[in-house]
Order: structure tokens, then sequence, then C-alpha cells
């Protein structure tokens, strides 16, 4: 059984990238594979094994509700100057159903301080919208609070 000094275990590059597949779009995720054989491959290895982790141990739909402002946020994608996106839940998904499609979370696209509601992670990715690789997991209230 892990302790608390034992370091998580390290997902492999393949299994990551199997799992960020779903949360990063195609240039993006283009392009942070292309990074892979550069000078900084290894970081950006490491992003795909940090991302991959946090997306698996992400809450699914309806396990933090009821904790308002107190709820985690996972991933944060942004788009154009102002569209930002706060990801608090993944989708469940369905039996049969390939890919992810549907979050919960935070979403402000005219910077207007946004609402609260579910959320189609393919039409993000489709809007051009890209995850941010430095946002880093903190409570509603803070995303709310440094929104000003």
């Amino acid at each position: 059984m892990p302790t608390q000094n034992t370091p998580a275990p390290t997902i492999a590059l393949a299994a990551a990238l199997l799992i960020c597949r779903e949360f990063i779009g195609p240039t993006q995720f283009r392009t942070l594979r292309t990074l892979l054989r550069g000078e900084e491959g290894a970081f950006f290895a490491g992003k795909f094994r940090e991302f991959a982790t946090r997306i698996a141990a992400m809450p699914q739909t309806y396990d933090q509700d009821g904790k308002g402002d107190a709820a985690i946020v996972s991933l944060h994608y942004f788009a154009g100057g102002q569209a930002s996106w706060w990801i608090t839940e993944k989708d469940r998904g369905c039996p049969g159903d390939e890919g992810q499609h549907q979050a919960f979370g935070l979403a402000d696209l005219f910077g207007d301080g946004g609402e609260l509601g579910y959320i189609s992670i393919v039409e993000i990715l489709a809007a051009g919208g890209e995850l941010d690789l430095y946002f880093t997991p903190k409570t509603l209230g803070a995303v709310r609070a440094a929104r000003g």
C-alpha cells in the first residue's frame, strides 16, 4: 500500500497519450506530440503524464454536486481573447460511446463571469479551445476570485 511519501505510479507515455487525446484538440495534440521529439521532449512527456493522471482522477458528473465554490477545477481551456472554460467534472459516459463528450464546469465566453453548466468538450475543441498546460487545480471559488 502506498505511503504518503510514495510517489504516484507513473502512467506510461503511450497510455497517457490515449487518455489525453480526448481532452486536447487535434492541432494542439499534434504540436505537443512533435515536441516530444525535440530538446524539451522530457518536459512534454511529463505534461502528458501529468494531465493523464489528473484526468483519470477527475471527479465524474455529480461527484461534486452541492460543493459550490469548494468544487475542484481540474482543467482549464481558453480560446480567442477571453473565452475560458473551467472543468470540474467529466462525464461518466454511456456504454458504447467513444470519447469524452460532455463535462460540467464554468463557461465564461464574454469575460462577464460566466455560468455553471454542462459543457461539450467536443465543441470546445472544435472552436479551437486549447488545454492550458500551466493550470493547476484549484477551487471554483479561487478561479472566480482570480477573474475578479
